[in-house]
């Protein structure tokens, strides 16, 4: 559930792909749908700009999708994940062969995260993006996360693109959690955003 105040998404820094650091007031944290370029959002356009650039291929990892591993409430964010992935896979079908996308997997609830990862290789994602912080209760290194990672799937599964290692980040005040550090990160980069901690 998406309650009062609780900020989802912003499309600003998105919408500032193509603008250059020659002109840096044109690059703001603020925009609105029709500031994307067509690019970000039609699969033909975005041939063509990957043509301008020079650019043979991509791998299309999720930007706007990102904002919504916020999301509070576990099947809300899976059939978002859901949707956003059918998306992308039909953006991707554009030019298999030059756009491999990044599928999103929420594993609250395992099983489903499995389900829809098998899923996600059947449309030909070449990965997985999972949150890079569980909570500190059902970190990546608890036994019920086994049946998720690569040696335990078959080989067609796309493996997910992020793993923490585990461990602590240090700070002079003392011991700090990596999930402190991502909120820290994601505070300077987006001020007025709030994040789950």
């Amino acid at each position: 559930m998406v309650e009062g105040q609780q900020a989802v998404s912003g499309i600003g820094l998105i919408s500032n792909a193509g603008a250059r650091f020659e002109a840096p007031e044109t690059i703001s944290s603020h925009g609105r749908f029709e500031d994307v370029p067509r690019g970000g959002y039609d699969p033909g356009q975005h041939l063509k700009d990957m043509q301008l650039d020079g650019v043979a291929g991509e791998v299309l990892y999720p930007s706007q999708g990102l904002f919504y591993f916020k999301v509070t409430d576990p099947p809300l964010m899976s059939a978002i994940f859901r949707a956003y992935n059918e998306w992308l896979a039909e953006f991707c079908r554009a030019d298999p062969a030059r756009l491999k996308g990044i599928a999103m997997v929420n594993l609250d609830d395992i099983p489903d995260g499995i389900r829809e990862l098998e899923r996600a290789a059947k449309m030909g994602f070449a990965g997985a993006m999972i949150t890079e912080y569980p909570p500190e209760e059902r970190r990546y290194d608890h036994p019920e996360y086994e049946p998720f990672w690569p040696r335990r799937r078959p080989s067609p599964c796309p493996s997910p693109c992020t793993r923490p290692r585990g461990g602590k980040a240090r700070s002079a005040g003392g011991k700090k959690t990596l999930r402190d550090a991502s909120s820290r990160a994601t505070k300077a980069f987006y001020p007025r955003c709030r994040c789950a901690t």
